[in-house]
């Protein structure tokens, strides 16, 4: 896939292309429920590194030319990340991807017990996990280490503890990274009221969302019920039914779900 939003000139660098793929729904594969749509990409994928394609003729090389492909790295949100490298979730007992520290160790700061797991390491407990013989043995193994086989691995070149990239958008546009630090570390400071209020300006609300908020809106609702929803939901059906709302600042200096919930139930009402 190439991104339409780069110039011309470059956009159809090999740097700028990458594999898309969507996994058939209604929901998403659980826990290895991937590694069956992944193994016949993988098939591909390692004969096309160990053996190349060989193509007869191109632009630059009329005489022919061979091109290797392979992965390097993965772009996922968090869950999906965890299911590609075939690591435990962020509530196992194992939590973290790159670490070997337990849940129970899940707030210690001293960085010399955050000892890193290795490619080598990965690698041969998600081995040991493919060749245990029963299921019993198999979640024995997943709860004491954390890992189960993907078929990436079949891929001898491929790092799952490095090669996995955690997407932007999850990151930074959707404020994880700036919650992350205000809310839970709890990093604070004084900063304008408009300002505070750009921790939810630049989300974009679920669709689900908002037909939840339309259908509740719809059929009566209570005050509770409308705070369920997500902020950005909330904001957008203010616009949407052209509600005036007033945002207070309350303890620590975020916005509030319930002025968004009070503007719309009140304007129901009327």
């Amino acid at each position: 896939m190439e991104c339409l939003s780069l110039p011309g000139s470059i956009r159809s660098r090999p740097e700028n292309i990458y594999f898309a793929g969507a996994v058939p729904g209604p929901r998403q594969p659980s826990l290895d429920g991937l590694n069956p749509f992944l193994a016949p990409l993988v098939d591909v994928l390692d004969r096309s590194y160990h053996c190349g394609t060989w193509f007869s003729r191109t632009y630059e090389h009329p005489e022919g030319r061979r091109s290797r492909e392979a992965i390097v790295p993965t772009v996922n949100d968090l869950p999906g990340s965890r299911k590609v490298t075939g690591s435990a979730g962020h509530s196992a007992n194992r939590f973290c991807s790159l670490c070997r520290l337990q849940k129970s160790d899940i707030n210690c700061l001293d960085l010399t017990k955050w000892v890193p797991v290795t490619c080598q390491e990965h690698r041969r407990f998600a081995k040991e996990w493919l060749d245990a013989t029963s299921k019993s043995q198999r979640k024995a193994l997943y709860k004491k280490n954390g890992v189960r086989w993907s078929e990436l691995l079949r891929l001898t070149y491929w790092d799952p503890v490095n090669w996995v990239v955690v997407d932007g958008m999850h990151n930074l546009f959707l404020g994880i990274v700036r919650h992350h630090f205000r809310v839970v570390i709890g990093t604070k400071w004084d900063e304008r009221d408009e300002e505070v209020e750009t921790v939810f300006n630049d989300q974009i609300p679920r669709e689900k969302d908002l037909k939840k908020g339309h259908r509740l809106l719809a059929k009566g609702t209570t005050l509770k019920q409308l705070e369920t929803l997500p902020i950005p939901a909330l904001r957008e059906l203010c616009t949407v039914y052209d509600v005036q709302h007033a945002v207070h600042q309350q303890g620590h200096r975020r916005v509030k779900k319930r002025p968004f919930a009070i503007a719309l139930l009140v304007s129901r009402v009327h």
